[in-house]
Parts: C-alpha cells; structure tokens; sequence
C-alpha cells in the first residue's frame, strides 16, 4: 500500500481515552491516512466548523461534554457534514446499543476491545463503498462520463480557481447533428454507440485539468480550463474532423457536431450564465449550417 498523508484520505478521529486516540491514529496513518484528533464531541464540532473536511468521522459514544450520538445529530444537521462518512466505536456491545447506533444513519459500528487491523480493514471498506456510490451517482452509465449535475458541480469548482487568478476559460455547449435521424433510420442502438464514441474522443482529446460530460440526450458540456478562445476553436475544429472521420457499424453517413463557445470570465463567470450562453452560440451554429463552432456574442441572445 502506498504511503504518506492524504494519499488514502483524510479521517478525524474522536475518542476521549488518549492512548487509544493514538493507536487509532498511528494505524490509519500507516496506511496512508491523514488523521486528525478530537478528544471529544466539542472539540471535533470546532475542528469541522473550521472549514476542515474529512472523508471520514470514527468516534466514540460515551464521551465528556458531548457524546457520540449528540455530535452525530449535530453532523446530520449540517448541511457541511451530513453526508460525510461515520464510523461509532463503543465498548456498548449489545443488539440493543448496535441497533441504536446504526439508526443514527452511520456507515458502520464496531465494538471495543478491537484489534487495529480490523478497524483499517472497516475504515477502507466504508471509504470504498461510498467511493463506488459516488461514483455511480456522478457517472452518466452510457458513456462513463460525469453527468449533469456533476458537471455543475466541477465547473464550478474551476470558475472557483479562475476568480484566484487572471485567466480565461470556455464552456463548450456541443450537440450531434441530425441525431434523431440516426436513431430513427438506425436505431437507438446505433445512437448509443455514436454517444459513447463521441464520449470517448472528447475524453481523449482534452486535459486532465479539462471537464467533460454529457448534458443530455445528445447534447455534451465541456469546460477548457485555462484557455482562451483562440486555443478551444482550434481543439473543437481538431475534434469534429476525427468525428467526421469514425465509422460506426451500419451508419452510413458523415458524422458531426455543432458548438458554441462562452468565455469566462468575459461572457459570465458562473455555471448557469455561461452554460445559457455557450447554449445560445451553438444554436447559432446550427442555423449556421451546422458543423461548425460559434462563440457567443450579442447577437446569439
């Protein structure tokens, strides 16, 4: 297993009995985990309330000040920590205590006295399935990539980091041209394997630092961090040639796309304007012709 801090996750540990406080810590962080500890609820709820954020809670029940239970309601409560993974430890071992602390909505309970392996093995196991779940609940199952509402969220994050900095970049609003005709004259079949290798040449031909999903039916949302205009019409032109030049079983017909560009911060600099714009310039690109690009301007709206 690789090690060195976060390259696991990060973990706050609550526990009220120091010396176990910090076997749980020397084991998680052995494994690669950053861990940071709270001798009790309070003093968990300040660290959280700081801005930290953590992949994971592990904490005791019967605490001073604050008892598990009570910093877990306080954590269901917060729109911050709600859905943070959460793990009751507790030397309460009975169905009864099991079945009260499992109502709380955690992703595990385990007993004490434990052996520190077991532990790790629970801690990776819930980060795995909520990793699994996430994943599901980001991913566009057709083409593998992320869907709408996580397309929202990650431009965001990236409008975030060009408001730090002087830069520029360009939402891409592209759509299939003619789809319905393919899915009509070659079935739906067919239209699912155009998505998927449409889906496949935009993940290939943009970077890592770059965003790429599909929208909607037909219709794909890219983000080009650090980009200017200049730089995305030239990529997006690249990319409608190798499109017009895939052949899908049974189609026989040139493939293509049309685009529009907005540019942030020039032509707005959150999601929901920059995608209406970029919106509003491919669907000059239609009436256009088609199987072009067209960036955004007044005459769009």
């Amino acid at each position: 297993m690789s090690r060195g801090p976060s390259t696991s996750g990060s973990v706050l540990v609550v526990e009220d009995d120091a010396l176990l406080r910090r076997v749980i810590q020397y084991t998680l962080a052995d494994a690669g985990f950053e861990v940071a500890l709270a001798g009790d609820g309070v003093a968990a709820l300040k660290i959280i309330e700081e801005g930290r954020h953590f992949d994971l809670i592990v904490s005791d029940i019967n605490m001073p000040r604050m008892s598990g239970f009570e910093l877990r309601k306080h954590l269901l409560d917060s729109r911050q920590s709600a859905l943070t993974p959460f793990i009751f430890l507790s030397a309460r071992n009975s169905p009864e205590d099991q079945v009260q602390g499992l109502s709380s909505r955690v992703d595990d309970y385990v007993t004490k006295p434990f052996e520190p392996v077991v532990l790790l093995a629970r801690v990776q196991a819930v980060l795995e399935r909520r990793r699994v779940l996430d994943t599901a609940a980001r991913t566009d199952p057709l083409t593998g990539l992320l869907n709408r509402r996580a397309l929202e969220e990650e431009i965001e994050r990236s409008l975030l980091r060009l408001g730090r900095h002087d830069e520029q970049g360009c939402m891409v609003f592209l759509d299939i041209d003619h789809f319905k005709l393919i899915n009509d004259q070659w079935g739906h079949s067919a239209g699912d394997e155009v998505l998927r290798r449409l889906a496949t040449l935009l993940s290939r031909s943009t970077r890592e630092v770059d965003v790429v999903g599909r929208y909607g039916g037909e219709e794909f949302l890219l983000y080009l961090e650090d980009s200017a205009p200049d730089g995305a019409m030239d990529k997006l032109q690249r990319m409608q040639r190798d499109f017009g030049e895939l052949r899908v079983d049974g189609i026989d017909r040139v493939l293509s796309f049309s685009a529009g560009v907005a540019v942030a911060p020039v032509h707005g600099s959150n999601f929901e304007q920059l995608c209406r714009r970029a919106d509003e310039a491919m669907y000059q690109a239609k009436q256009d012709g088609r199987q072009c690009v067209r960036i955004w301007d007044e005459t769009n709206s």
